[in-house]
């Protein structure tokens, strides 16, 4: 099965409540409904997907909840709560939970807070680790976006202590903005991988689309391979990141692009790329 393991979706009311927007966000203005994700997963051959929030909102949980019992091609779908929060971190990871129990609630995999830059001490501190902790024992993946080598320091720290929590690291880490910073993020990855509790995303998040004049498979290829020897097949996922890809490409141009920059890997490796490792890490087997 092949699995695009991270897309969007969204109702224009929410437009204006998503910070991570870039200023030349025009093709992304406007509605991005479950009916045309089947079309672009049917004219990239994909057969299912992880949909993720994009609004740090609690009502963006029963907006995901509807996608996913409206489309089977939603296999799982990674919802909101505030993790740092130190009133009600753990209180909105089990209001969260407590969907599981509605249609669409089935498919709840994943929680995320977007974190864009800001430290990340919430992490080592009482309040946030028992949010993270609950989140583990519900079953959760932890999806984060790290920036900053603090970050990465926070996460491999939560890792550590709590080896039953899933964490996946989207978006290739934050690639660097410069070539002058490669090497810093190297090392930031293969740090990550070393704890065996984390897994990384082989997408493309905003700040680097930003930085490309259009899609580039030459500059795609290196952060692939960097990530794929550091964590190996087993812990990295092809994801799409649409519709936020159509800064610089369709979702058929940049999901071919990196399964080309996968094809290098024997078939079984390759497989686990492009679905296997997702339906693991998210459990999606438990939700079809």
């Amino acid at each position: 099965m092949i699995i695009d393991a991270h897309h969007h979706l969204w109702p224009a009311d929410v437009i204006d409540r998503q910070p991570w927007r870039p200023a030349d966000d025009g093709v992304l203005r406007r509605a991005f409904d479950a009916e045309e994700w089947e079309r672009e997963l049917d004219a990239s051959g994909i057969d299912g997907s992880i949909v993720m929030q994009s609004v740090d909102d609690v009502d963006e949980n029963a907006r995901l909840a509807a996608y996913a019992r409206t489309s089977p091609r939603i296999h799982g779908w990674v919802g909101y709560a505030d993790l740092a929060s130190p009133a009600d971190g753990v209180a909105q990871v089990d209001g969260l939970l407590a969907l599981r129990t509605q249609a669409g609630g089935d498919k709840l995999v994943g929680v995320r807070c977007l974190v864009g830059a800001d430290p990340m001490a919430w992490t080592a501190e009482r309040d946030g680790r028992r949010a993270l902790l609950r989140a583990a024992d519900g079953g959760l993946v932890w999806d984060t976006v790290p920036i900053t080598d603090d970050q990465i320091d926070a996460i491999s720290a939560v890792a550590r202590a709590a080896p039953h929590l899933r964490i996946v690291v989207d978006h290739l880490a934050s690639p660097p903005m410069s070539e002058d910073g490669f090497g810093d993020w190297v090392r930031r990855v293969r740090r990550l991988a070393e704890t065996p509790n984390i897994a990384i995303k082989l997408s493309v998040g905003v700040a680097v689309l930003q930085r490309w004049a259009s899609w580039d498979d030459a500059a795609l290829r290196p952060y692939v391979d960097v990530a794929l020897a550091a964590f190996g097949p087993s812990r990295c996922m092809l994801a799409s990141n649409w519709p936020v890809v159509l800064l610089r490409a369709s979702h058929r141009q940049a999901w071919n692009s990196m399964v080309r920059a996968v094809r290098d890997l024997d078939g079984d490796d390759r497989r686990l790329v492009t679905g296997g490792t997702a339906a693991h890490w998210y459990g999606l087997g438990a939700h079809r």
